[in-house]
């Protein structure tokens, strides 16, 4: 018996995009319809069964790739205010004179930001790796800052030998799907006379300029001494 040669003819292509479709649709089946619909967003061959392909699903992974690689933070709420109100931001005890032992209250330029954890794993930690915040100001917001106290009270430096101070209360972690509330403080003056602290509150109309002005700027996440997320707070 003569051995025949048999050869087999496949078209791969189609068997590839089939074994796309069945990874598509089983991937999609873990997630709510809401994010179902982001991913389509994002990667539009994947919504329509009969345009999913083999390409349809590199983008998909190259998708998840690019956002497992960076954290999944949403600033969900952006509060600003003047403030004059001790258990926020603590009093200046004068330390010399005929007023020692005095407290005074500085009123303050005072944020409130809350950011919510959409991702899968924990964002932070402890020590080196808390989270941070920072107000990167814009040129607009420097030049109100300055009108209103006389120094840019974004740049820590300027505070030295006025006084006052600046503050800030951190969580130092966000769980996945939680919110976490960062506040900063910037004070801007006290109401009595006193040589230790000579700057005086600014008038009320500077005052709520700057609050108007207060948020012409980005605010910067940090953990672990690299910037992990940055929002336009303008918008």
């Amino acid at each position: 018996m003569n051995a025949k040669n048999i050869f087999y003819h496949a078209d791969l292509n189609a068997s590839y995009n089939i074994g796309a479709r069945y990874f598509i649709r089983e991937f999609l089946k873990s997630f709510s319809e809401k994010k179902r619909l982001q991913w389509e967003v994002k990667a539009p061959s994947i919504a329509a069964r009969t345009r999913q392909t083999l390409s349809s699903s590199l983008s998909l992974f190259a998708l998840l790739t690019a956002c497992s690689s960076k954290p999944s933070l949403e600033l969900v709420n952006s509060k600003v205010d003047i403030v004059k109100d001790k258990s926020i931001v603590g009093s200046i005890v004068i330390t010399e004179g005929d007023k020692k032992g005095q407290e005074l209250i500085p009123t303050a330029l005072y944020y409130e930001f809350k950011i919510k954890n959409n991702g899968n794993r924990k964002i932070g930690g402890t020590g080196d790796k808390a989270l941070q915040v920072k107000i990167v100001p814009n040129k607009k917001l420097v030049t109100t800052s300055k009108e209103t106290v006389g120094f840019n009270i974004f740049n820590p430096s300027s505070y030295d030998g006025t006084g006052l101070g600046y503050g800030s209360s951190f969580v130092g972690e966000i769980q996945p799907d939680k919110i976490g509330k960062f506040i900063l403080t910037f004070e801007l003056g006290v109401s009595e006379e006193n040589p230790q602290v000579p700057i005086r509150v600014p008038a009320k109309d500077k005052l709520e300029k700057l609050k108007e002005n207060a948020l012409d700027g980005s605010l910067i996440v940090t953990s672990d001494g690299k910037e992990i997320a940055q929002f336009d707070l303008k918008k």
